[in-house]
């Protein structure tokens, strides 16, 4: 009985040891999110929606975001050995308080693609972009909302 619970501990050690060796494997070194990330800004529009022209897609998002946007890019990775998620998010603040996101997936060895995103309407209120060529549509609905409310006021 003492080999089997002697057996036992070794056995449930090295499955924890190689899991945690599995996911710092998986962490990507700063070269490899500073490679994620430029590769995200370069990226042509058109290679994540053939519905956009081809412009280096932090242009374009600077461009929605308009004269007053404040850009913050970030890089996102999952360390679950069953999940190899590894993303760019591209935050845009304007107008105070108004803001939208759009986030890119960047898998080492496969071509970029548009994940997600989302455009804040208010506190409790935001509209998913299903494709990244939403998202005009998507920030027009935000200024016009933004108008009537302060025509409002």
């Amino acid at each position: 009985m003492n080999r089997l619970a002697i057996g036992v501990f070794w056995f449930l050690a090295f499955c924890a040891l190689a899991g945690s060796e599995m996911t710092r494997a998986q962490e990507p070194s700063q070269t490899e999110v500073d490679h994620a990330l430029a590769a995200a800004k370069n990226v042509q529009t058109s290679q994540l929606d053939q519905g956009l022209p081809e412009t280096r897609l932090e242009d374009w998002l600077k461009t929605q975001a308009g004269p007053e946007g404040r850009m913050e890019w970030d890089y996102q990775y999952s360390t679950e050995p069953s999940v190899h998620m590894h993303f760019v998010e591209a935050v845009a603040t304007f107008n105070k308080d108004q803001s939208f996101m759009v986030s890119i997936e960047v898998e080492q060895g496969q071509p970029l693609s548009f994940e997600s995103g989302w455009v804040i309407l208010g506190r409790q209120r935001s509209i998913d972009v299903k494709r990244l060529s939403d998202l005009p549509q998507a920030l027009n609905k935000l200024r016009s909302e933004s108008t009537d409310r302060e025509a409002i006021r």
